[in-house]
């Protein structure tokens, strides 16, 4: 069996400081409206479940992989709409996420587009 999955939300290079500064416009539950993509973040968990289905021998890869966006309005647009967000959030909350992501994000253009970096995992297992 071979599982890949994104690491915690802490790990994230760009997306943690970028959910954190949505959550302080929009609330706590924007963290957890934005946050399904790290749900499985934590190995240890996962070796676990492995453990639990009698799987042996939960290898480990870690890896840091890039998404591109054109700009960072298409990031935070898209983001925002991927999720029960998009209606919870007066058009003032999301000019302010928008223009907030600027400063968040900048760091993270490279040749006129946004380069995320998304660090995951592949673990894989084998039957006992």
């Amino acid at each position: 069996m071979v599982v890949q999955s994104f690491s915690s939300l802490d790990a994230q290079p760009a997306y943690a400081p970028w959910v954190r500064m949505v959550a302080g416009h929009a609330g706590p539950d924007a963290a957890e409206l934005l946050g399904t993509y790290w749900a499985h973040g934590n190995p240890e968990v996962m070796r676990g479940r492995c453990a639990e289905a009698r799987l042996r021998g939960a290898s480990l890869h870690e890896h840091l992989r890039p998404a591109y966006f054109p700009n960072i309005e298409t990031f935070v647009l898209t983001e925002v709409n991927a999720t029960p967000l998009r209606d919870r959030l007066l058009q003032a909350d999301l000019d302010r996420i928008l223009a907030d992501s600027q400063q968040v994000l900048e760091q993270f253009i490279q040749d006129g587009r946004l380069v995320i970096p998304l660090a995951g995992y592949v673990l894989a297992a084998t039957p006992t």
